[in-house]
């Protein structure tokens, strides 16, 4: 492990069309001591080929590619076994992150002695305009409220793996960064918010995480069979769940 270099996974499937500026926000990192490792999850668009021209220009960029799709759950996995750094985070291949989105949030976590940190970001559509909708966050985050409440956006994450022991997760459908925070938080960890705006998150028609349903049954599914949470409690955790990303997404 390579002290204060951050590792940055990168799950990429037919992202052809975003890709290169979400390379283009890495690039344009303030903090320069990264490593940013793309799993291209067999995809059927140019997104292998995007990526390795980039990795020709960088060797900061590592392009792991899969011949067999296996979700984003096994691509993280498949990049938790490559990466070097102390420090983890996350990007999506269509997601942006501000320039000092990394000395920012280092900065904040050693100052803190911080373990796991997430942050505020906004709304952007598929042409990188502004929604102008901003997801505020908690300061604080522990394991019982974040089942009723995860305003953990996985773009936003950094994490100290000298301070956590990280492993690899289930392949889960849907909702595998809800897991992956859940079996953290489990060991007794509390997750700080930094209260600024650091990342973009773009919205787009085919996004996974804007089929309701479909996430919905994925959280239920990791209630029921990873967290082992009885059924009355699994009710009540969902019910709050439920609510509140209600109020997050149409009301704030």
């Amino acid at each position: 492990m390579v002290d204060d270099l951050v590792s940055i996974i990168t799950p990429a499937y037919n992202a052809e069309e975003h890709i290169g500026e979400t390379i283009e926000s890495v690039l344009a990192q303030t903090y320069k001591n990264w490593e940013m490792i793309i799993v291209n999850d067999c995809s059927k668009d140019n997104t292998l080929k995007i990526a390795n021209e980039y990795a020709a220009l960088d060797n900061r960029i590592k392009v792991i590619n899969l011949e067999k799709n296996g979700g984003a759950a096994n691509a993280w996995n498949v990049a938790f076994n490559c990466m070097k750094g102390r420090y983890l985070s996350f990007l999506d291949s269509d997601d942006l992150w501000i320039e000092t989105k990394l000395e920012e949030q280092i900065n904040f976590m050693q100052e803190n002695n911080y373990a796991f940190t997430y942050a505020s970001y906004d709304w952007i559509d598929s042409n990188s305009k502004s929604l102008h909708k901003i997801i505020k966050i908690p300061k604080i985050m522990s394991y019982k409220t974040m089942l009723k409440n995860s305003n953990i956006g996985l773009l936003t994450v950094m994490i100290d793996r000298n301070q956590i022991n990280i492993k690899p997760i289930p392949c889960v459908n849907m909702a595998w960064d809800f897991l992956l925070w859940a079996k953290i938080l489990k060991q007794g960890v509390i997750a700080h918010g930094y209260d600024n705006i650091i990342a973009h998150y773009r919205i787009l028609s085919n996004s996974a995480s804007r089929n309701k349903k479909k996430a919905a049954l994925g959280l239920w599914n990791i209630y029921k069979n990873y967290l082992c949470i009885p059924f009355f409690k699994r009710c009540y955790y969902f019910m709050w769940y439920a609510l509140n990303s209600i109020k997050r997404y149409y009301l704030d």
